[in-house]
């Protein structure tokens, strides 16, 4: 049986590269997107086909997540893998205290954080029902507590802090299911957030990925929060 994942903020970057990795290892992808008429989804469409569905979902907005759902569940009847890979930066991110705008950090928390628990509440079903069971939140070094070093980057960094609680919370809540829940660090990466400087190229950060999960499948005791060499983060 052909195996299925749902990999949000698909347009671009890594949620770009992760359809990609998927779709040459041979798994049904829903990607999904903010806005229908992507010009690369299109282009890949047309080159897989079936095994490649488009679904509009803006992971912001909970009417959207329930519609993108609504359609998800009328093509399939269940889910291996779900990666919440949607992330964003607030146009003031680099500033310190005293430069930004506290309330643009609402935004950031709203999409980086509750976007994924937003899309985990309404996938679940389908997740419980797939063989795989895999449950994936996009998380960065940038929110662990522990090793911060930061001055400044408040929203997302705190946004990612707290997408790594609602991680162990649902692994917690999830466990006795067979649902394993990681929250995986792809690394720094080339792309329009992650700037040219980078030390990763795209495809080897959704090959991290891709390594990782393949690893944790089947074990419990696996991490929660790690990276994509496979060396766990501390919270």
């Amino acid at each position: 049986m052909q195996k299925k994942v749902l990999i949000t903020g698909a347009s671009r970057g890594l949620g770009n590269g992760l359809v990609v990795k998927f779709l040459e290892n041979g798994f049904h992808v829903f990607a999904c997107a903010r806005k229908e008429n992507n010009a690369m989804l299109y282009e890949m469409k047309k080159d897989f086909g079936e095994k490649l569905q488009l679904i509009r979902m803006d992971v912001s907005d909970t009417a959207s997540v329930k519609k993108a759902s609504e359609q998800v569940n009328a093509m399939t009847d269940s889910l291996d893998i779900i990666i919440n890979n949607v992330g964003m930066h607030t146009d003031d991110s680099n500033e310190v205290l005293e430069g930004i705008n506290v309330d643009n950090c609402l935004e950031s928390y709203n999409v980086n954080t509750l976007g994924a628990l937003r899309v985990t509440k309404e996938l679940l079903p389908l997740l419980e029902k797939g063989n795989m069971k895999m449950l994936i939140n996009i998380s960065s070094e940038a929110g662990s507590i522990t090793n911060c070093y930061r001055e400044k980057e408040y929203a997302y960094c705190m946004s990612k802090a707290a997408l790594n609680m609602q991680s162990v919370i649902l692994q917690n809540y999830l466990k006795n299911r067979n649902i394993k829940v990681l929250a995986i660090h792809p690394g720094w990466f080339r792309s329009d957030m992650g700037g040219p400087n980078a030390n990763l190229a795209i495809t080897e950060a959704a090959e991290g990925v891709m390594n990782i999960i393949g690893k944790a499948e089947g074990d419990r005791d696996f991490p929660t929060y790690i990276e994509y060499t496979g060396k766990a983060i501390m919270y």
